[in-house]
């Protein structure tokens, strides 16, 4: 078995680093099975990162056009493996797990991780912020019904994280919010 599944450049190993630490200091043990699904959220972190840097630094439209449409896809995959390791690893507490910083994927920090028990309050980013730009950035502008239908977490939690975004400018708010022209959330 390698020492860092599908780890094939400096970017995914560094990922899946990160990724082990993170579990270390909610005290999971990253035994065989488990070093391949952080794998494949590495290797899925470091491919929508990529994309979206690719997207920033290009300059031409059709360009962007193309680079934002990959990086839908690599949403996908993206909270793909977030549920997989999510199984793997456990739920508990993960809406509430204060993440590091230093992970960044697609201009916002992702990175999910149960902790044991409740986690203390914090203004960091959390698993439910990472799945609501997620969400946003796979499926362009929704309401806040369809996040929340996409998105599982308790509704306070849901709430918060939302307001969250809005208050740090990741995520914008059209609308009016009445019948016809409902409020719908975008990634900035």
């Amino acid at each position: 078995m390698s020492d860092r599944p599908f780890a094939g450049d400096r970017a995914t190993a560094a990922a899946f680093d990160r990724w082990v630490s993170v579990l270390a200091e909610q005290g999971i043990e990253v035994m065989a099975a488990l070093r391949y699904v952080v794998g494949a959220v590495a290797a899925a972190e470091t491919a929508l990162s990529e994309a979206h840097r690719a997207r920033v630094r290009a300059k031409d439209a059709g360009d962007r056009v193309r680079f934002a449409e990959a990086e839908r896809r690599l949403s996908a995959g993206f909270l793909a493996a977030l549920s997989r390791l999510e199984d793997a690893a456990g739920e508990a507490g993960a809406a509430e797990v204060e993440l590091p910083r230093a992970v960044a994927v697609g201009g916002g920090n992702v990175i999910p991780m149960p902790g044991r028990g409740r986690a203390p309050r914090h203004s960091g980013p959390s698993i439910v912020r990472s799945r609501i730009v997620a969400y946003l950035r796979k499926g362009g502008r929704m309401t806040k019904d369809e996040l929340r239908s996409r998105v599982s977490a308790d509704d306070q939690a849901f709430l918060r994280a939302l307001a969250g975004l809005r208050e740090s400018g990741e995520v914008r708010r059209t609308g009016r919010g009445v019948k016809g022209n409902p409020h719908r959330y975008e990634v900035v």
